[in-house]
């Protein structure tokens, strides 16, 4: 589990044939029977041998986001029609989504709307 593995069982019938209980302990070993040593000449510990596993098979791990990349939320790309309508986008009965989708898209265009808005009354 502290892999997080897409499919648990499956990664367990990978392991399992390599995997002998010794007592308290598991001891991992090779095809052959030899016990698994780690890079300190230590006998390999099923954590690390599943850490291995998940390192030699990444495509039975699932994705991870990572936050704090530094990069922007994305916004759908969507095609809008040009519509210059003031109504449309300020006032009492306007389309906040559209509006906010040409705010985002083109920001001077609506910089420019807003002010030809407010010498018309609607804010």
């Amino acid at each position: 589990m502290a892999e997080n593995f897409i499919d648990v069982q499956l990664i367990t019938t990978i392991l399992a044939p390599r995997v002998q209980r010794q007592g308290n302990t598991y001891i991992v070993v090779n095809e052959n029977g030899t016990v698994r040593t780690n890079s300190a000449g230590e006998n390999l510990t099923l954590a690390e041998a599943v850490a291995q596993e998940a390192a030699n098979r990444p495509y039975l791990v699932r994705g991870q986001v990572k936050s704090g990349g530094g990069g922007s939320s994305s916004i759908a790309h969507a095609i809008m029609p040009e519509d210059n309508n003031l109504q449309r986008i300020f006032g009492k009965h306007s389309d906040s989504s559209y509006a906010n989708a040409l705010c985002l898209r083109d920001p001077r265009k609506y910089a420019q709307l807003k002010i030809a808005a407010k010498n018309a009354g609607l804010i």
